[in-house]
């Protein structure tokens, strides 16, 4: 029973702790995550509004850069002077020793600019003669134009000055954008165009030092759609996210700000997205879920850990209290066992026990003690009763022998009442017979037979009232042995008074007849 019982207090211990080390675990861990949720919300939207506003001050920045150089005055005067790369004479790379001595003095003046940004990918000027200067020096297209390209078209229909055209893929395979800037004459005249490709894998990689963990990276979009930059797919560059098989891509389009879960390439990622005002792109920042929630698995584990070692603690406990609660039942069980069967000296001793269970046991002594106490009343009272029970059965041997001895008795003291009866009949008969024949003789003598008489009477009537008291007697089969004596002993006595009686009177008689 104990042992059942012993196995039930761990099992109960054992599985409270493994409930509450689980639901600790649990609130700790949704609460860790639900913080790490947020810390990324609010961490991802300030990288991403900072990253706008990176993007938006580099933009702003290369405005100014390609206006400054549209101001120069050798930009203005190398517009008429600049090699071609279409006509009869053109060819495809024309490296700075060949060129021009204005040409090439904007030609450094560009590398200067160039170099002192990365993100600038090429410095170019388009004349509206169709001459054309770069750097870097790349080998351009047979009949290669300016007048022609989108962004010498879209430069000068721009109401502004400087503006910033639509992303493309340039011809070295990057993704850039153009920020292009009107080169005008003394009088005003546009005579060129300025512009600066900025590769925008560049600048996201740029944007991306901030702080971005060790997963982050930004995306950039087009607001229709088409993916300017992924640093972590190339390949994808200049698709449109509804032609990649990505579910998370295709949810990116129709999202222009918050956060969301999702997978990509099985892997879960948080994704955070912001839109610029200034430039209308879509800023991506992606990270791995693992990498947000770290923190949260690592507090997991280190709970599940303190929860793994303080279980094992409290299960010793449990176990070493339990057996401190079983050990005090065992002994009292076994104890009450060996009382049961008659060893009333088998209870322990008072040291192994304390507290309730010293109460308990100090009970259970007590109750002996009066068990034994009651036991021995029981056994006194039970030789009384077997001593009483003999003496009634003594008794009524004794009442059933006097009731047989009153029962002959009465038969004897009948058949003798009735012999007397007959007796003092004749006797009176006879005596009263020589009373009338002899009155003269008898009168000196009167006095004394008159006494004698008297005697005879009295012995008669006590004879009569034995006689009745022995009929009733006779009646009733319960009279006690003591009474029948009593009543044999009046009998036996009034019998021999009687009989004297009688004799004297048959003496004297017998004198006076003489």
């Amino acid at each position: 029973m104990f042992q059942t019982l012993k196995l039930k207090l761990i099992t109960t211990c054992f599985v409270t702790i493994v409930l509450s080390i689980a639901s600790v675990s649990a609130v700790v861990f949704v609460g860790i995550s639900k913080y790490s949720r947020s810390s990324f919300e609010t961490t991802s939207a300030t990288q991403l509004q900072l990253i706008d506003a990176y993007i938006t001050e580099f933009i702003r920045q290369s405005m100014n850069d390609a206006s400054y150089l549209a101001a120069l005055e050798n930009s203005r005067t190398s517009c008429g002077h600049l090699n071609k790369f279409f006509g009869p004479d053109s060819v495809t790379m024309i490296l700075p020793e060949s060129m021009s001595f204005l040409e090439r003095e904007l030609f450094k003046t560009f590398k200067l600019i160039a170099q002192s940004h990365p993100a600038y990918e090429a410095v170019f000027l388009g004349s509206k003669q169709g001459g054309f200067v770069q750097y870097p020096v790349s080998v351009m297209p047979e009949g290669y134009d300016p007048r022609n390209r989108p962004w010498y078209k879209m430069a000068l229909t721009s109401p502004r000055d400087s503006v910033l055209s639509k992303a493309y893929m340039s011809a070295s395979g990057s993704a850039v954008s153009t920020i292009m800037a009107r080169v005008r004459d003394s009088s005003g005249s546009v005579v060129g165009v300025i512009g600066l490709d900025v590769n925008l894998d560049t600048l996201t990689s740029l944007a991306s030092r901030l702080k971005l963990g060790r997963t982050g990276y930004i995306m950039l979009l087009e607001n229709d759609g088409t993916i300017l930059s992924d640093p972590a797919h190339k390949e994808l560059n200049f698709k449109k996210v509804q032609e990649t098989k990505s579910p998370c891509l295709k949810a990116l389009a129709e999202k222009d700000t918050g956060t969301f879960e999702s997978q990509i390439n099985g892997e879960d990622k948080l994704i955070s997205v912001r839109t610029s005002q200034s430039t209308g792109w879509k800023l991506v920042y992606i990270i791995d879920s693992t990498e947000v929630f770290e923190i949260s698995n690592t507090m997991l584990i280190a709970v599940l850990l303190i929860g793994t070692v303080l279980g094992t603690v409290l299960l010793i406990g449990a176990w070493f209290l339990t057996r401190a609660l079983v050990r005090p039942l065992n002994l009292m069980t076994t104890s009450a066992e060996a009382i049961s069967k008659g060893d009333f000296n088998a209870l322990p001793k008072d040291e192994l026990f304390n507290g309730d269970f010293l109460t308990v046991h100090l009970s259970l002594k007590k109750m002996v003690k009066n068990l034994l106490k009651s036991i021995d009343t029981a056994e006194a009272k039970e030789r009384n009763a077997k001593k009483q029970s003999q003496q009634a059965q003594e008794a009524m041997r004794e009442a059933e022998q006097a009731m047989t001895q009153a029962k002959s008795a009465r038969k004897d003291m009948a058949r003798t009442a009735k012999a007397l009866e007959e007796v003092i009949k004749q006797v009176a008969s006879a005596s009263s017979q020589q009373f009338s024949d002899q009155a003269e003789n008898a009168s000196q003598a009167a006095g004394t037979q008159n006494d004698r008489t008297a005697r005879l009477k009295a012995a008669i009537k006590q004879l009569g009232s034995v006689t009745k008291a022995t009929r009733d007697a006779s009646n009733t089969e319960e009279v006690v042995a003591d009474e029948v004596r009593k009543l044999a002993e009046k009998t036996i006595a009034a019998t021999r008074e009687m009989k004297n009686t009688i004799t004297e009177i048959q003496m004297v008689d017998k004198g006076n007849c003489q």
